[in-house]
């Protein structure tokens, strides 16, 4: 399957996440949950003339609603949350790659934060947090775990 026809493509991408920004910088502590889908639709279709990219796939998407996300978890939480949200997610990485003192884990933290930053949704998010999770577990019950 072409990778247009899969809503993944750069250009995607990269005007949703354009979108997002603007969302963020007009609402900055996000739409919630309500105004994801109806407001964010507002916001998308101005990144379009923005961004001047591939805008058949993009309008199908607001169009029709199928595979209508922002595309990266940081977008979502960016705008569903806000700022202070991604500040908050940004510290608790931050906070549990320091604490951390196995570079694998180490690694694993910062591999998981930049693919939730530009190509994973949080969709997926069972399977990208499960550095996290061991991380946490690392740190708090030591080797003994």
């Amino acid at each position: 399957m072409v990778d247009i026809e899969k809503y993944t493509s750069f250009s995607t991408r990269t005007s949703l996440g354009i979108a997002s920004i603007n969302a963020a910088i007009n609402n900055p502590f996000g739409l919630g949950f309500w105004g994801y889908y109806s407001q964010g639709k507002i916001y998308i279709l101005q990144a379009l003339e923005f961004t001047k990219s591939n805008t058949r796939e993009i309008e199908t998407i607001v169009r029709t609603g199928v595979n209508y996300s922002f595309k990266t978890g940081l977008a979502d939480a960016l705008v569903i949350g806000g700022i202070p949200i991604v500040f908050y997610f940004l510290y608790k990485i931050k906070n549990m790659f320091t604490l951390c003192d196995n570079y694998y884990l180490k690694l694993s933290i910062l591999f998981s934060t930049i693919s939730l930053s530009t190509y994973v949704s949080f969709v997926g998010l069972y399977v990208i947090t499960l550095p996290f999770i061991f991380a946490l577990q690392k740190i708090k019950f030591g080797d003994n775990q």
